[in-house]
């Protein structure tokens, strides 16, 4: 079994919209919430921890753009499947602007 792999992510997104796109961003983990962010399990018992702090806006002139810090602790991953979890993950978690 691999050690625990810390990933520790700035996001530029607001707590309502990482909630949203949470289930889609993490298929096929089960996900359950907990005080300070979300347990996630899968069918290999691989398991990943995922704690969220709303930060302070990112204020540009008059533009404030929501921040967030969210700590992943995968457990159980080797490196391929840390690979595809955060590909998924990112694709979804992606905001683009235009």
């Amino acid at each position: 079994m691999s050690e625990n792999t810390i990933i520790e992510l700035e996001m530029g997104l607001s707590e309502k919209d990482f909630d949203d796109v949470l289930t889609n961003a993490t298929k096929p983990y089960v996900i359950q919430a907990t005080s300070t962010g979300y347990n996630l399990e899968n069918d290999q018992q691989q398991k990943i921890i995922i704690e969220k702090k709303v930060l302070p806006p990112r204020v540009i002139a008059s533009f404030k753009l929501p921040r967030m810090m969210v700590v992943l602790t995968l457990e159980g991953h080797d490196e391929s499947a840390i690979e595809a979890f955060m590909k998924r993950f990112n694709r979804y978690m992606h905001r683009g602007g235009g």
